[in-house]
Formats: C-alpha cells, sequence, structure tokens
C-alpha cells in the first residue's frame, strides 16, 4: 500500500461541517469522487518517481469515462474491468453526427452481437490465484471506440469479456494497452486484483487496519499509516524467512493466511490496484 486518503460523503459529512469540526477534519478536506482522488494518488505516486507498467481497478472506477480518459492523460495504461452498460462503438460508425448517428452500443450487446467477437471462438484461459485454486475464464477481445463527449474516440481501445462457466459470472474489461499486447498478459492483470483484495484481508485480519473505533481524523490516519508499515515489515520479513520455500510448505501447519503474506519484490512494482 502506497497511499491512502479520506473519502468524505456529501450529505452525512461534508455538508455537516460541525459534525467535521468534531471528528477535526481540517476545513479544506472535503467532498470529492473517488475516481478524482484516485487521480490525485496518481499524480502523487508519478511526482514521487514511481512508475507502473499497469493499473487496475474495478468497474466502481472503469464505468467512469473521465477518470479512464484522466489516466491515459497521464501516460498511464490501464486494464480494468466496466459494467455491462459500458458504451463503446465495436464497428465504427456509419454516419457522422450531423447527420443519423449510429448508437454506441452497450459492453454486453458488442460482446454478444459485435462482429469482431462473432466472428471468433472463445479461448479458455486458466489463472491462478493468491490462496484459492486456479479458475477457467472463456475470453473474447476485440478492438473497440469508446465514447467520449458523444462521439467515438479516434483511437481503438481493447474489450475483453470474460465468462466462468463455474460461477456463472461473466466480466468485461476495457484497456488501453498496444493493439499488439498479448491477451494473456491483459487477464493476468486484470485478474491481479485478487492480490489487492488479499493485501486488505491481510491487513484487517492479521494487522488490525479494520480495528479502528476512534473518533478522530488524525488518529485514522495515524492507524493507517501503522499498518502499512507493520504490513510492509511483515511482508519484508516473510519474504526473508521463506528464502527459496515455495509459498505453501507442503501444508504442514494448515492453509492460514499466515503463510501467504505477500512477498516483497526485489524490482519496483509493476502492477497498482484501486
Amino acid at each position: 500500500m502506497l497511499d491512502s486518503d479520506l473519502f468524505l460523503p456529501e450529505e452525512s459529512w461534508d455538508a455537516d461541517r460541525k459534525r467535521c469540526q468534531a471528528a477535526h477534519i481540517p476545513p479544506e478536506i472535503t467532498y470529492r469522487s473517488k475516481w478524482l482522488i484516485a487521480l490525485e494518488q496518481l499524480d502523487r505516486a508519478l511526482a514521487n518517481g514511481v512508475r507502473f507498467d499497469f493499473l487496475t481497478f474495478d468497474e466502481g472506477y472503469g464505468g467512469k469515462p473521465e477518470f479512464l480518459f484522466g489516466v491515459e492523460e497521464r501516460g498511464q495504461t490501464y486494464v480494468c474491468e466496466v459494467p455491462k452498460s459500458f458504451l463503446c462503438w465495436p464497428t465504427p460508425p456509419k454516419y457522422d453526427s450531423l447527420q443519423a448517428p449510429f448508437a454506441a452500443k452497450r459492453a454486453d450487446n458488442a460482446a454478444a452481437h459485435g462482429k469482431p467477437f462473432v466472428q471468433q471462438k472463445w479461448q479458455e484461459v486458466k489463472l491462478s490465484r493468491q490462496t484459492l485454486g486456479p479458475q477457467v475464464w472463456k475470453v473474447k477481445a476485440a478492438q473497440v471506440k469508446l465514447q467520449r463527449e458523444g462521439k467515438p474516440t479516434d483511437r481503438t481501445y481493447w474489450l475483453i469479456v470474460a465468462k466462468n462457466d463455474e460461477t456463472g459470472e461473466t466480466k468485461y474489461f476495457v484497456s488501453n494497452a498496444p493493439p499488439r499486447t498479448p491477451l494473456l498478459t491483459l487477464l493476468k492483470v486484470a485478474f491481479c486484483r485478487w492480490s489487492v483484495e488479499h493485501a486488505f484481508r491481510l491487513a484487517k485480519t492479521e494487522i488490525g487496519f479494520g480495528h479502528f473505533e476512534g473518533r478522530s481524523y488524525k488518529g485514522l490516519l495515524r492507524h493507517m499509516i501503522l499498518c502499512q508499515a507493520v504490513l510492509l515489515f511483515a511482508a519484508e520479513e516473510t519474504g526473508k524467512l521463506r528464502g527459496k520455500k515455495p509459498r505453501v510448505d507442503d501444508g504442514a501447519d494448515g492453509q492460514g493466511t499466515q503463510r501467504n503474506l505477500p512477498q516483497m519484490a526485489e524490482t519496483p512494482p509493476q502492477f497498482a490496484c484501486t
């Protein structure tokens, strides 16, 4: 965890400044959309010299086109999950905006009926997970144009649909990666959010991240910083103690979460997840 920030709900908190004052929240801390907070965090990381090969995030952020274009304007490559209602063009519009506009399609309709998807077969991809068994996903992918200010973008983007027959899930992903990027690479990035969820689970159960019960903004910040430092220490020490051993030591002491603390790499992180 490199950064954290406070999301202040608009009606229940930002509109009640007396309540904020009682919690010692500075007056300059106001309501901001989560995707705006995420862009500010990315700006801070870039200003501190942190560089990512990819950024990945869930559909809560992927469903905000302003966020996607903001990330791209910062020169950052991303792979993100988007809602099935996300709008795109699987084929170029037939008419310009001055005549009869060709309506953009929802991601689910584009994947089900769009020509680039109908003409290809499903590919099976097996993806490993941090603490559970691997999952098999059936995927299709094609280049599409996104919608910006009611018009199709000049460049194309990846639209990926992934189906899991075992769970019944269907996921949609968008990426601004170059068209020649291997599909397996994009899927590994998209699903590496599993590791982020695992890190938060560890922080809450092993480090005490979810145990804060104070009423002070400063106290909350101090708690978060301490938990981040402890998690970093635990991950580094786990890596040292593990040495060349496999991640799971033959299950000798069960499948407790302490057996799977994140291992710190010797090189800077390549993926960032929100």
